[in-house]
């Protein structure tokens, strides 16, 4: 379903822990629990952080999608 260094986001408006809709997200690790390892690097509310997520509340997003939602999310510069 997905590949680590793939760009997710939340698939609605649902909160999933911080990893919401207004949230972007770059995977990081498959494990094998079936779960994914996202980390967020752009975020409407600046939250940033590492999250284990069910990859079934997720689906692809580009960096000029979110963008276009949210023109003015905080990008995570480290």
């Amino acid at each position: 379903m997905f590949n680590v260094g793939e760009l997710v986001t939340c698939a609605d408006s649902r909160r999933y822990a911080y990893t919401t809709d207004r949230s972007l997200c770059k995977v990081t690790e498959i494990n094998r629990y079936g779960t994914i390892i996202v980390e967020i690097v752009a975020h409407r509310d600046g939250v940033f952080g590492e999250f284990d997520v069910n990859p079934n509340y997720f689906r692809h997003c580009t960096y000029a999608e979110f963008m276009e939602k949210y023109p003015n999310a905080k990008l995570n510069d480290k």
